[in-house]
């Protein structure tokens, strides 16, 4: 692994560019919708970093859409992925992208509502934690960007 690796500048990660990145992979993504779901596990969920992911064909295709953490959840007989793409910070302060399938209520994006620029004030007005919003994509995927 080379140290530019170590050192990637994800500044450069922002929704039009996850965006961008979703739709030029789109047949990657079904492929996984159809490998997680199809997957066997115990219990109603699993949950991995992409390196330990002992489902080759699965691994492989998360690898392609540099995805670090795969979780499936198998609730009401519908099943739900979460693929963290970016995640940074400590101690529950920092930001991720996400890019989510078949995401439970999601909170749509309202460019009026979800200001980054000024997130810590919208929070605070609203008594919040968390700022948070979901993209939808398309066939049941979202990208869902939350700052605390």
């Amino acid at each position: 692994m080379s140290l530019y690796i170590l050192l990637e500048d994800f500044s450069s990660l922002d929704d039009k560019t996850l965006v961008a990145e979703y739709k030029a992979a789109e047949s990657v993504f079904s492929d996984v919708t159809d490998l997680a779901c199809a997957m066997l596990y115990e219990g109603r969920w699993y949950a991995s970093k992409t390196k330990d992911v002992d489902y080759g064909d699965l691994k492989q295709r998360l690898d392609d859409i540099n995805i670090d953490y795969l979780m499936i959840r198998h609730d009401n007989n519908q099943c739900q992925i979460s693929l963290s793409r970016h995640v940074t910070g400590f101690a529950g302060k920092g930001y991720s992208y996400k890019f989510h399938y078949n995401r439970q209520s999601p909170q749509l994006f309202d460019p009026v509502v979800h200001d980054k620029e000024n997130w810590k004030a919208v929070i605070a007005s609203r008594g919040e934690d968390v700022f948070a919003y979901d993209i939808p994509l398309s066939n049941n995927w979202y990208l869902t960007f939350t700052q605390s």
